[in-house]
């Protein structure tokens, strides 16, 4: 191997992910669009279809992404009648997220949208699900810092 070809980005994991990352977002963001979320508030959604009811606090940890950011994506959310929020009866400082009726009518709509980004992305069913395994194996080896991170 040369020199140069020690340096190259294309064999860089961290650079690869970036790169990737930001396109699938960015297919993302272009197909939520249609319905008025950004990509926050689709994961945001997309967790709490698995739960009745959660704190702010558990998506920051769940998803990895920083309070404020949470807090202004729940607030939009609630803005737009798919959450609703009220603080927590033992802790006046916790605010619990559930949804609207209008919210939980959502999950149709969101299926449907992941079936047009799996399409949009030109990858076939058991291709995405070895990516997906990948991606998994990966991150649960790197998520605990990112976990600790967000509880700093």
């Amino acid at each position: 191997m040369r020199d140069h070809e020690k340096l190259s980005l294309k064999d860089n994991p961290a650079y690869l992910m970036y790169v990737a990352s930001r396109h699938l977002t960015k297919i993302y963001s272009d197909v939520l669009e249609k319905i008025g979320l950004s990509f926050i508030e689709y994961l945001i959604v997309k967790e709490m279809q698995n739960h009745e009811s959660l704190y702010v606090s558990e998506l920051v940890s769940i998803l990895c992404i920083d309070h404020t950011s949470i807090s202004i994506a729940a607030k939009s959310l609630c803005a737009k009648k798919i959450l609703f929020k009220r603080q927590s009866k033992r802790d006046r400082r916790a605010v619990v997220l559930k949804f609207t009726e209008y919210g939980r009518s959502l999950k149709n709509v969101i299926e449907e949208l992941e079936r047009n980004i799996s399409e949009s992305i030109g990858a076939g069913e058991a291709e995405l699900k070895n990516l997906n395994d990948s991606v998994r194996s990966f991150a649960l080896k790197i998520i605990n810092d990112c976990r600790e991170d967000n509880e700093a």
